[in-house]
């Protein structure tokens, strides 16, 4: 089949780097764009800043992750939350 791996490059390149791409701003564009165009690079760091950020998921933000995403980045959010109340709560001063 047709291979356009260097117009692939050239877009995502775009999308990673212009001011007008809905990417730039948004974790929850470019975890739907890694998943639906396979960009493996964009897909663990935008989980991780999306698990890491105080504001909970929306509703919204999960009808566009889909289920299945939103409860496992759900549940990873909920045990980094653990994880850091363990760390404070065990801190000698």
């Amino acid at each position: 089949m047709w291979e356009f791996t260097s117009l692939r490059t050239a877009a995502i390149s775009w999308l990673d780097t212009s001011d007008a791409s809905p990417c730039r701003s948004s974790h929850v564009e470019r975890v739907m764009f890694a998943m639906q165009y396979g960009i493996k690079e964009w897909l663990l760091p935008s989980l991780l800043a999306l698990a890491q950020r105080p504001e909970p998921i929306s509703v919204e933000e999960g009808r566009q992750l889909g289920i299945e995403t939103a409860l496992k980045l759900a549940s990873v959010r909920e045990k980094l939350k653990l994880e850091t109340r363990h760390r404070w709560q065990t801190r000698d001063f």
